[in-house]
Formats: structure tokens, sequence, C-alpha cells
């Protein structure tokens, strides 16, 4: 069942034709071209409820990424995975059920990321900027790019192999811009290496110097991996100086040992599931790669188009109205309503039955299941926007449902079984009437005409004749008679 509280943490075989005409279409999408400007995404860029869902909408329909990497780089794979159940607990968050999920197909409405952890592209050539050597990963990316021309973004991650020389990381950034040059309608993502533990005066703190210099002096977009890594979420210390490492140990005291840890630290004094969330992070903490998905996610909304601005939206989308319920079965009832405006966009709405939280649907219709037979429910629903803005509940809709199918039966059964009853009983009723009829005759016929038995009125008749017949030989004998008339009437 969702928690209603808000998050605390700021979260963090086609003719040949067809596949031309397929990839020419790809080349008019929004990433298209270089950087207008540099995207820098670092632990600023760490909010996710500062990315509209519009934005995460049109990153999803948009964007089709190929990501290289190995265990260092499947932070951001293993937050992202983890992400998608920890923001369906928030009913009232503004983003609908399901909107973070991903996928290697890109099917259902998620984003599609092709995850290569080691082998890129399945080529057997390169697993990440550094393996199997400094060079593979590009003739790999190339390789791939030209059989898979939907593809409009790359981005790959390194391992250890950040610290390395001011050449080596020179050779790097001039192969991402031979690849931008001859790839104009690909998106590169460029990134820094983990941190090692060695300060802000070791090697692999001026690496990355390096690479995000490089970046926001040829507006070019980064993933700043280590700066990311570098802070917690209040963002007021920076953990890199304190001779942090991947891990997300430091120094607390400068005496040369990493005697603290800041994510676990965080963790425990924050709420799980409510805060953060577990989830694997190699060579790290949860927290890491929590913080490692939003900023993921961050980066495809910036890709897609969104500018990054985070002014407030404080309108709230109007009332849902025509609100109508009906019975679709025993333990089921549709609802439908007409759709709310809001000045930026709705997100979705919150369903409340008897005004607990049913659900939440990014459409106009929803159906309540689980219900129990031939009872009424009353149900209202709110519009919510991307950012938070909840509307006032609708009108209320009520109705019952169904009666089930096995009360029926058992009616049936019971009204059946009454009407055997009334049948049974009619019967013997009849019987006994027969009966008594039967009697009646005999007794009338005894009295009358001394004789007669039970049997059917024509059986009766001819008794009576009979009887008759004698009586009147037996007067004629006698030397009486009885007159015709009389006998008539006896008849």
């Amino acid at each position: 069942m969702k928690t209603q509280s808000r998050l605390n943490i700021e979260r963090p075989r086609l003719p040949s034709l067809k596949i031309m005409l397929f990839a020419a279409s790809m080349l008019t999408l929004p990433v298209a071209g270089r950087a207008q400007q540099a995207i820098i995404v670092d632990h600023t860029c760490t909010h996710i409820n500062a990315v509209p869902a519009s934005a995460i909408l049109q990153a999803k329909s948009s964007l089709h990424i190929a990501y290289g990497h190995t265990s260092h780089g499947s932070q951001l794979i293993d937050g992202m995975t983890g992400l998608v159940p920890f923001m369906n607990r928030f009913p009232a968050d503004g983003f609908a059920d399901n909107l973070f999920t991903f996928n290697g197909t890109g099917t259902g409405g998620a984003l599609h990321l092709v995850d290569f952890y080691s082998n890129f592209g399945g080529l057997g050539v390169a697993d990440d900027l550094g393996a199997p050597n400094r060079t593979a990963w590009a003739a790999a990316t190339r390789t791939y790019l030209n059989a898979n021309p939907q593809i409009n973004v790359i981005i790959w991650s390194w391992c250890g192999e950040v610290d390395g020389t001011q050449a080596e990381i020179q050779q790097y950034l001039n192969s991402m811009n031979a690849l931008e040059t001859d790839y104009p309608n690909v998106k590169f993502v460029y990134m820094t290496g983990h941190l090692t533990g060695t300060g802000s005066s070791g090697n692999v703190a001026i690496r990355n110097e390096q690479i995000r210099t490089y970046c926001r002096t040829n507006n070019k977009a980064l993933f700043d991996f280590a700066d990311i890594e570098s802070f917690d979420p209040a963002g007021t210390t920076n953990y890199m100086a304190l001779f942090a490492n991947d891990n997300c140990d430091y120094d607390s005291d400068g005496n040369g040992s990493l005697d603290r840890n800041w994510a676990t630290a965080w963790q425990a004094s924050h709420t799980e599931n409510l805060d953060w969330y577990d989830c694997s992070a190699a060579h790290s903490q949860p927290l890491n790669a929590n913080c490692k998905a939003y900023a993921a996610w961050y980066l495809w909304a910036r890709l897609a188009g969104w500018s990054g601005s985070t002014t407030a939206d404080t309108t709230a989308p109007s009332v849902p109205t025509n609100l109508s319920a009906t019975a679709s079965s025993s333990t089921a009832i549709a609802l439908s309503w007409t759709a709310s405006n809001d000045n930026v966009g709705v997100t979705g709405y919150a369903v409340y039955r008897n005004t607990a939280l049913a659900g939440n649907t990014a459409s106009t219709i929803f159906n309540d299941t689980g219900l129990m037979p031939a009872t009424n429910y009353s149900y209202t629903v709110s519009a919510y926007d991307a950012a938070g803005n909840s509307s006032l509940p609708s009108a209320t809709a009520s109705t019952t449902t169904r009666a089930s199918s096995s009360s029926s039966s058992s009616s049936s059964s019971s009204s059946s079984s009454s009407s055997s009853s009334s049948s049974s009983s009619s019967s013997s009723s009849s019987s006994s009437s027969s009966s008594s009829s039967s009697s009646s005759g005999s007794a009338s016929v005894a009295s009358g005409q001394s004789g007669g038995g039970g049997g059917s009125p024509g059986d009766l008749l001819i008794g009576g004749l009979i009887t008759l017949t004698s009586l009147r030989l037996f007067l004629q004998r006698a030397g009486g008679r009885l007159p015709s008339r009389s006998l008539r009437r006896r008849r």
C-alpha cells in the first residue's frame, strides 16, 4: 500500500525503404546536433522533484540511449531500477506510477536505454572507457552506431582508468570530439571517473577537472560522476576534499584515516523508503546510487530539451468534472470523468474510494477491482501536476456492485426448490381433492343408489346408470314404477 507522505529528500521485417525512412526520421529529434550550451549534471542535479513529469515523458518519447560500462557505471542502472518502486510509493508527488521505467527496447512507454554491462554492443570489442584499452570504446561506438541508426545518445563510463596522464585524458576528449563530428545527430555524454580517496590534489581529481573544464568551455554534456559522489543530499560538505573514496568513506578529523562514511551516516539519520531506498550500488552505498539515478533522469530530461529551469509552479489543476461510476461486475466498478486543466500540465489523478486512496492513473478512466458484491461505494477524483499541486476533490459518484453469481445461483436454486415444493403441495392437494370428490361421489351413490365405488367420473356415471337400472327392474318386479322424468333427473 502506498504511503501518503511526500518525499523529504530532494530526490533526488520491414521493406528496406521503411528502414531508411525510419532512420531518416530520427534525425529530427530534439537532441540532434551539438548542445547550444554546456549541460553539466553534478550534485546540484540530484533533486528528482525539480524535474517536471512532462520533461520525463519527453525524454521517454524521444531518446534512444546506448550505455557502455562495467561495475562502477552500473550504479546508474541499479539506482534507476530501484527508483521505479520507490517513486510509486508516493501517490501525491505529481509523478504517475511507473513514470521512471526504462528497458532495452523502449516498449510499454519506457525509456529506451540499451544497457551494456561489459561487451558494448555485443561486439566483443570494448567494456568501458579504459578496457581493454583507451581506444577500443571509440571503435566499438562507430560499429554500433552504423548498425543501429536509431540510437541518438551514447554514454560511456570509466572504471579506474581516469587515473591516467593528461595526454591520455586528452586522447579521450579528442576521440569524443571526432565522434561528434562524424555523427552530428547523436548526443555524446562525457563522464568523470569515481573517487579513489586521494583528495583534491590527487591525480584523479586533476584529471576529472580536466574533463570538466573541457566540457564547460566547449558546451558539452557531462555526467559528473565524481562530483555526485562527493556530496550528501544537503550539498554543504565536499567529501572528496576529505579524501572520500568510492565507498563514501572519508577522513572526518584530518588524521589520515578514513573513519566515517557520509552515505551510511545520512541513511541512518533518515527513513528508508521515505527519504532513500535500498538498491545495489557496486563499490558503494545505496544513497550514492540513489543520487546517481536522480541525476541520470535530470540528464535525460535536459538532453530531451528541458531547460533545467526550476521556477516553482504553485497553480493547482482544475477540479475533475462529470465523474460517473458504473458497476461492471460483482467485484468491479468502472469510473470515468472529464479531464482537468492546468497551467503547465496535468500529470495524473488520484482516485478515492470512500475517502481512502484506491489508486492513481494518468488517464480519465479507472477500473476499481477487488470489491464486495452487492455493496455501495462512493468515489471522488483529484487531479495533480508535476509540481505536486492537487485540485480539490470532484463531486461524489456512487454505485452498487452487482450481486454475485453464486448468490443468484443459490437464489435460483431456492426458487426452484420452492417451486418443487409448491408443485408437490399442489399435487398433494389435488390428490386430496380428488380423493375427497371420489369419496363424496361414492357416498352420494351409496346413499342415493345403494352402491357405487370410487373412480373416474365416467366410471361413476356408468356405475350410477347400472344401479338405477337395477333399481328400476327391482321396482317393476315389486309392482312399482319410477317416473321417467325422475330417472332422467337422477341421470
